[in-house]
């Protein structure tokens, strides 16, 4: 009984020191002894791919005038010279940070520092699954880094369109993360946004490109400038 206890402590004992290890590499990663918050910068974040979050990064990038980065190869960071950085981000004020939908260990160094982070997700079940996973992992690394992201994550809904669906995210995240103080928006489905990526256009220049933009972009154009004013006057902070 008792070599069946000291092996069983010497097992604890060596999961509790890689344990710290890990949270002590993570520690050095991100640099505690300077978190300070990157002023005007936007990490748009998910572990799960396909979910927007280029498509968003890129219309934020052109409409708030930032500089766009990414960890990613994709069109953007195509469009972008010198956008990709595929392994060490740089820390700057007034950038948006589009983050690749896989966990790099280099990310937090960038994420803890950002003023708010979006977590873009669609009403279907696996997004919803992935962008639990995220705020989880955000939770997680805060802890250990003895952070407060309390007021600093947005979900964004995309192809959200109803008031039920809407409200069932609300209910849904609030529920499970009670004491993040979680803030929601809601952006109008389409085109739009796609191809603000695609033609590498201004919001309001694809928008007022010909008569048939102005019927077609009309309402995606009207609720992305609001979201985008929002931005601007940190509504996460109300």
């Amino acid at each position: 009984m008792g070599l069946e206890k000291d092996a069983f402590l010497k097992q604890y004992e060596k999961r509790q020191n890689k344990v710290n290890e890990e949270h002590n590499k993570l520690r050095v990663l991100v640099g505690t002894d300077n978190l300070s918050i990157l002023e005007n910068t936007i990490a748009v974040y998910s572990t799960k791919g396909g979910v927007g979050k280029t498509t968003l990064s890129f219309a934020l990038y052109k409409a708030l005038g930032y500089k766009y980065i990414s960890n990613d190869e994709s069109l953007a960071s195509y469009l972008m010279t010198n956008s990709y950085q595929p392994k060490k981000l740089p820390l700057q004020n007034n950038t948006v940070y589009d983050f690749g939908g896989f966990v790099s260990e280099h990310n937090y160094a960038v994420l803890f520092r950002a003023e708010v982070i979006l977590v873009p997700l669609f009403n279907e079940s696996n997004a919803i699954i992935k962008a639990t996973s995220t705020i989880n992992d955000l939770i997680e690394k805060a802890k250990i880094l003895n952070i407060d992201i309390s007021k600093r994550i947005v979900l964004v809904g995309i192809k959200v369109e109803t008031n039920f669906h809407k409200n069932s995210i609300k209910d849904r995240f609030n529920q499970k993360y009670p004491d993040l103080k979680l803030s929601y928006k809601f952006l109008v489905s389409g085109k739009f946004l796609p191809n603000i990526l695609e033609t590498n256009s201004l919001p309001e220049d694809l928008y007022r490109t010909n008569d048939k933009t102005l019927k077609d972009y009309g309402r995606a154009y009207k609720n992305f400038t609001k979201f985008v004013d929002s931005i601007k006057n940190k509504f996460w902070l109300d």
